[in-house]
């Protein structure tokens, strides 16, 4: 179906919402359409029809939604506000616990609550406004938001496999990083938040889009960037899953020539099963990234009508995020931690000590 303004506006006029919500909407060449109204508006129209005026936007999703979209929002940024606080409470432990050790650099828990600080907090605000309809937070604010967490983790899981490799390589007293390893860890952190957070954004700027969706006020975004983008990451995710697998498979052939000094038989092989988890995480990642790249390349992607009415409880994405910011905090939960008592003197001192199996980073 092509675009045809008059032929559009006829049937507006005698059902806006049955046309919109109807199944020949499917086929529209969305390069080609054009909103009647910028998103997240609607025409008046929409629930009586008698009332349709054309070009009245006078309408907004969150008018249909009601009380039930601030009740999901609730729900989506109490449970990411929760790890947040938990989080920099931690953090603030193992801060103190390293400084009263008078380490000068910030271990690995430090810079993972650190991150996860950041990531519950791009949860928490984005949860505000999930689905972008209450005009609390716009396209690209929230896709930013989204990004910079997503990069969050992905940085997390890139500091985790090189200590897990660092300890696997110990010898005596003795941690080595491989030096690819360090190079393969900035890279991709570079590369995970040039992705997530800056091309997230860029895929909704109108200018790279047909001169007809370019109207749709960000109702929009453009399917060959977003396809792009998701198989750089999604190579960037396959190539973290190779690593998991190597060395999760590599364990056993370590422990078979003997530890030589480094972890212990029990922390070796529970090391290569957290990168054996981790890479089918990865695997699940990539299908993820890869699966709508042959739907969206070389198109514009129309954001949906609210036909259903309804907001739905269930935001996969923001769903699945927050349960991995839960997961981030109790993982590295340092055990038996108590606050850190400053002396007269200067010095401090904690009552018990902060202990974790990856609390130290290379």
């Amino acid at each position: 179906m092509s675009h045809n303004a008059t032929k559009w506006d006829e049937k507006f006029a005698i059902d806006y919402k049955g046309t919109l919500c109807s199944d020949n909407m499917t086929d529209v060449d969305n390069d080609l359409y054009k909103r009647d109204c910028p998103f997240p508006t609607l025409n008046k129209g929409w629930v009586i029809q008698s009332d349709y005026v054309k070009g009245d936007c006078s309408l907004q999703y969150v008018d249909l939604y009601g009380s039930s979209y601030t009740t999901k929002c609730l729900i989506y940024s109490v449970a990411a506000g929760i790890p947040f606080c938990l989080s920099c409470y931690y953090l603030n432990i193992v801060h103190k616990s390293r400084v009263s050790k008078g380490a000068a650099k910030p271990n690995l828990m430090e810079k993972m609550f650190s991150l996860n600080v950041l990531f519950s907090l791009c949860l928490l605000i984005s949860g505000l406004d999930i689905d972008m309809v209450g005009g609390i937070i716009g396209v690209l604010p929230r896709a930013a938001l989204v990004g910079f967490g997503i990069a969050c983790v992905m940085s997390v899981m890139f500091m985790l496999v090189s200590t897990w490799i660092t300890i696997l390589n110990t010898k005596g007293k003795t941690a080595t990083t491989p030096g690819w390893l360090k190079v393969a860890v900035k890279v991709s952190t570079f590369i995970a938040f040039l992705g997530e957070a800056v091309f997230g954004c860029v895929e909704y700027i109108p200018g790279l889009q047909p001169a007809n969706a370019q109207i749709n006020s960000y109702g929009t975004y453009s399917g060959t960037c977003n396809s792009i983008k998701n198989g750089i990451l999604g190579f960037l995710i396959m190539f973290w899953m190779f690593i998991g697998i190597n060395t999760g498979l590599g364990v056993n052939k370590k422990l078979a020539a003997g530890s030589g000094g480094g972890p212990t038989t029990k922390e070796a092989k529970k090391i290569g099963r957290m990168c054996m988890a981790m890479a089918i995480g990865c695997g699940i990642g990539s299908i993820y990234k890869f699966l709508f790249i042959p739907f969206r390349m070389g198109k514009t992607v129309v954001m949906d009508y609210p036909c259903s009415e309804s907001p739905g409880m269930v935001s996969l994405v923001g769903m699945i995020l927050t349960i991995i910011c839960w997961v981030i905090v109790f993982a590295q939960k340092p055990g038996g931690a108590k606050k850190v008592e400053p002396k007269k003197d200067g010095t401090a001192s904690t009552k018990t000590q902060v202990s974790s199996s990856t609390m130290s980073s290379p």
